[in-house]
């Protein structure tokens, strides 16, 4: 298994005593199906595992590609070191995002 991030598709439903035991998951939530029947969810904790592992390797790629990604054309004129700052944030952000799809919103 390659890591990979932590996909929507990732997340199961579990019966409340797989989610209670915890054995091997990592619980997210509890929510209503809309007739006021809780219905419980969860992440293999291994999963949880492979996205923090994806997002380590996406960040080791920064080292190898020199920040490619912050010397394009539209980051040429940038001189101000707090503006190369928040566009490296900004990367980070969307990464961890992508890493934990299955759970970050927006």
């Amino acid at each position: 298994m390659y890591p990979e991030p932590l996909t929507k598709e990732k997340e199961k439903t579990v019966s409340e005593v797989e989610f209670y035991n915890n054995k091997g998951l990592l619980d997210v939530k509890i929510k209503s199906d809309g007739n006021a029947k809780e219905v419980f969810t969860a992440f293999e904790k291994s999963d949880v595992k492979s996205a923090v592992e994806w997002l380590l390797k996406e960040i080791e790629k920064l080292d190898r590609l020199e920040l490619e990604e912050f010397s394009d054309e539209k980051f040429d004129n940038l001189h101000d070191p707090e503006e190369v700052i928040a566009h490296a944030v900004d990367y980070f952000k969307h990464l961890i995002k992508e890493a934990f799809s299955g759970v970050v919103e927006g």
